[in-house]
């Protein structure tokens, strides 16, 4: 990446947000704000008009952060609504600035790069932190009083370093949640398969050695964090990097590899006692999920805080929600008239759908859905594959985790996708019409 203006400008920026995403939000945003001003500096209204007006797709974004902003209005929790708001905001603002600049692709190509070693500079930090933790035998925040319970009648003599390399401890490292962590590093994987399946062959044998290491690397950092959708996710977008590396190969070979790699995964996760009991143990103890009184389990928590979400629809206005800042208000009450509670003592519905739909109404899920979609379809349609394997990760995020709420998840996907979709491969105007794309 050549020092140009322009880098100076925009991409330095850019850069420092993202490479600082991963370690401190707050130095994320000050990144982002400077993004910001020099883009108001920078001037030139009219390039930036014609930017906006051709990539009209940007508007669906922008819609869905108003509905939040209106939604104020009919919040009671006004303090929670405004937070709503303040963590939103990237939904409005990153898309804004990228869809009317131009970035230089080599630049895009080394911002995305950059984020790839800086989580590869996580996952080093994380196991530096967790073998200092285990040597000084610290006590393991993995699982509470009852799941550890549970879990040592499955593995009473298991080793105790197994706790501090895996799950919340193995993040910790970082200060981020597991889901989170799990999603940037198979967000990482599809750069690698995106950018090098297509010419794997052609590589020296070294390279492709250090190519396939750092693949197999991040599978088993993310298996170690043990984040059950995500494990899902990983295998899905494993099988599909599998394909791309050997496309070209005899089918035979390809469904052996397939049939090695899919053994070989199921044994990585046996392995790690923390992540076998997560992945099967767990969920097949709880069964059934949906019992009156206290959550002690992870699978039974989020199967109740699921359950009181659908139970509080009705309780909502069906087409405008509750508020943005009313949700998780709404989902005490129910659980209190339900007699349901946890041991985590939160109504947080960690799903982004149910989340949306309570606190946006009809209109508000809609929205979000279009979000997804609609950008993911213009993107199969003009061939950035990329983008469209972005928006299943973070959709397939948003089944468990109420994904918008957290910095970690709307800065990612606001600065990410935005990048992705308006400058990797720029959405032309002509291919937003079905009959002509």
């Amino acid at each position: 990446m050549s020092f140009s203006l322009q880098q100076i400008k925009f991409t330095g920026p850019l850069a420092l947000a993202m490479a600082a995403l991963p370690f401190s939000m707050p130095a994320c945003h000050i990144a982002l704000i400077v993004f910001g001003m020099v883009w108001i500096m920078y001037g030139r209204w009219k390039e930036k008009w014609n930017g906006i007006r051709t990539n009209p797709i940007v508007l669906v974004f922008i819609f869905f952060f108003l509905l939040h902003l209106v939604g104020i209005i009919y919040s009671e929790d006004q303090q929670a609504a405004w937070f709503t708001i303040e963590k939103t905001i990237s939904l409005f603002v990153l898309p804004l600035l990228l869809v009317s600049i131009k970035l230089d692709q080599g630049d895009v190509r080394a911002l995305l790069h950059l984020f790839l070693i800086t989580c590869l500079a996580a996952t080093i930090i994380c196991w530096g932190a967790a073998l200092h933790k285990a040597y000084l035998a610290s006590p393991t925040f993995n699982f509470d009083s009852y799941t550890s319970t549970s879990f040592y009648s499955f593995h009473a003599g298991t080793s105790r370093l197994w706790m501090f390399v895996s799950y919340i401890e193995l993040a910790s490292g970082i200060g981020m949640h597991p889901a989170f962590l799990s999603l940037y590093l198979i967000f990482c994987i599809v750069l690698l398969i995106h950018y090098y399946s297509d010419t794997f062959t052609t590589f020296p044998l070294v390279k492709k050695t250090i190519l396939l290491a750092i693949l197999f690397y991040l599978v088993i950092f993310v298996l170690f964090l043990s984040s059950r959708i995500m494990i899902i996710a990983l295998l899905a977008i494993s099988i599909y990097g599998l394909y791309r590396f050997l496309k070209s190969a005899p089918r035979l070979i390809f469904r052996v590899s397939l049939f090695s790699f899919i053994f070989l995964f199921c044994g990585l996760v046996y392995v790690n006692p923390v992540s076998r009991y997560r992945s099967y143990q767990e969920m097949a103890t709880t069964w059934p999920y949906l019992n009156p009184g206290l959550q002690t389990q992870s699978t039974t928590i989020r199967a109740s805080l699921w359950w009181l979400s659908i139970q509080s629809v009705p309780r909502i206005n069906l087409l405008l929600g509750v508020g943005p800042g009313d949700v998780e208000h709404l989902i005490s009450e129910t659980g209190k008239s339900a007699n349901v509670t946890n041991v985590l003592g939160t109504n947080d519905p960690h799903n982004q759908y149910l989340q949306t739909l309570l606190g946006l109404g009809i209109v508000g899920l809609c929205s979000l859905l279009v979000c997804f979609a609609w950008p993911a379809w213009v993107a199969h349609q003009t061939g950035n594959h990329l983008y469209v394997a972005f928006i299943f990760l973070f959709a397939i995020l948003c089944l468990t985790e109420t994904a918008m709420g957290i910095q970690k998840g709307i800065v990612f996907y606001s600065l990410f996708g935005s990048l992705i979709l308006f400058q990797y491969k720029p959405v032309a105007a002509i291919s937003l019409n079905p009959a002509t794309a």
